[in-house]
């Protein structure tokens, strides 16, 4: 069965990764994780395996797995990169031994704590990445006529000791079929009035801030 984001959501993520608009946060990434410079790393809730591909071989990790539950996300990912290892399953329940990996990467995905922990060696390294406070701000203006901010999920396990947290933003001019893409690859396309997304689909370009938090942890040894 197809569980997770369907074939057209995944065509539309891919078409908008693939312009650049989110590559400061590939560099932030690869930026915190080089001083550490893992031999291994997993991937918890990959998708089509853009960030996967992008800090794996840009730290030369070349044992690599990627995990999503999407069968379309991870046919597509598969056929991008023939040296990382990607697999259907639930990151809820990762079908890895323990204590597998140097790195674990959780992009925007649910966070199954325990279940991170569990998967990464003792005294190595967890990066969980989140959607800032003024993520898509200027979006959610033209599709609603009340926004709210978005809310960071707190991380805490006895295990688990925070080694930094940044935020990070960009704006950028978004062209019109970039922004088509873009609603099409947020859960705005399913709660937005036909109406807001009508008038939002004809604007010719928009500039939209792109803001993140990056949390490192070190687990225990």
């Amino acid at each position: 069965k197809n569980h997770g984001d369907n074939k057209a959501m995944i065509s539309s993520r891919n078409r908008f990764l693939n312009q650049g608009y989110y590559e400061f946060l590939v560099q932030q990434c690869v930026q915190l994780l080089k001083p550490y410079n893992p031999s291994s790393m997993i991937d918890v809730g990959c998708g089509q395996g853009y960030y996967t591909q992008r800090v794996s071989e840009t730290l030369s990790i070349w044992d690599c797995l990627g995990i999503d539950l999407s069968k379309e996300a991870i046919i597509k990912a598969s056929k991008n990169s023939k040296t990382i290892q990607y697999v259907i399953a639930s990151i809820a329940s990762c079908p890895v031994m323990d204590q597998s990996y140097d790195v674990l990467l959780n992009m925007f995905a649910p966070k199954f704590i325990e279940e991170c922990v569990r998967v990464v060696k003792d005294g190595k390294y967890l990066l969980f990445i989140d959607v800032g406070p003024n993520h898509l701000l200027e979006m959610k203006r033209e599709l609603y006529q009340k926004v709210n901010m978005n809310q960071l999920e707190p991380i805490d396990h006895e295990k688990l000791v925070k080694i930094d947290e940044k935020l990070i933003s960009s704006k950028a001019k978004v062209k019109r079929k970039d922004l088509q893409d873009l609603l099409a690859m947020t859960p705005y396309q399913y709660k937005t009035s036909p109406q807001s997304i009508d008038k939002f689909l004809r604007l010719q370009e928009l500039a939209i801030t792109f803001e993140f938090v990056i949390r490192l942890y070190q687990k225990k040894g």
